[in-house]
């Protein structure tokens, strides 16, 4: 009886061991997994934010990128087409052109700036017929012409007449070159040419006529 009281008592020790190590287990070791596997989640949580940050950091500079882009490309566009006429740009634009060609310009005559018309066969025809007749007359000034309408706003054009002399043929076609080179667009719609007094070996000087458009593009 004593030694059956001994066995049961040590089993009942046994018992309350294990129930201790359990107690442990489920008190300790499971608080400290369960906190582990929190502290890995709110990591991975975390990493997954900054992937989600990063691609957001990634696309603003690739549109700052485009912005800076899409600004150059407007400040050139202004270049060409700027926002007023710009007469004394204009006669800049043609010195320069006729300094780099060797030509000897004889008058400038800018017109007041007028809306924009799309070319057409009979626009293209009634400007060589202006320039034809203003080739043949001749001119001498270089004074911008004046009117007295209001300003129109818009897109507009800005003809402008040239005449200049140039020792050849080659020298003419340098000046036209000279002029498409902008940095202001220039639209050259037509050009005459007569031969006046002694140019080069080859022939005599010519009297190049052209008439040209430049544009602007104004705010409403």
């Amino acid at each position: 009886m004593r030694n059956m009281s001994r066995g049961l008592i040590s089993a009942l020790g046994a018992l309350i061991a294990v129930v201790l190590v359990a107690a442990g287990v489920f008190l300790v070791a499971l608080p400290i997994y369960l906190s582990a596997t929190g502290v890995h989640g709110q990591a991975d949580a975390a990493a997954a934010t900054n992937d989600q940050l990063q691609v957001r950091v990634d696309a603003l500079a690739a549109q700052a990128k485009d912005t800076t882009q899409l600004t150059q490309a407007v400040a050139q566009l202004r270049t060409q087409i700027p926002s007023a006429a710009g007469v004394d740009q204009l006669v800049d634009l043609v010195t320069t052109a006729a300094s780099a060609a060797g030509v000897t310009i004889t008058s400038i005559t800018p017109s007041p700036a007028v809306a924009f018309a799309p070319r057409t066969s009979e626009v293209a025809a009634a400007d060589a017929a202006n320039t034809a007749t203003a080739g043949s007359a001749g001119s001498s000034a270089t004074t911008p012409a004046t009117g007295t309408t209001a300003a129109p706003v818009g897109r507009l054009q800005v003809p402008i007449a040239i005449t200049v002399t140039a020792k050849d043929a080659a020298q003419a076609a340098s000046f036209l070159d000279a002029l498409r080179a902008g940095p202001r667009l220039l639209a050259i719609v037509g050009t005459s040419a007569t031969e006046t007094g002694t140019g080069s070996s080859t022939g005599g000087a010519l009297t190049v006529t052209v008439s040209a458009l430049a544009f602007a593009e104004t705010e409403q």
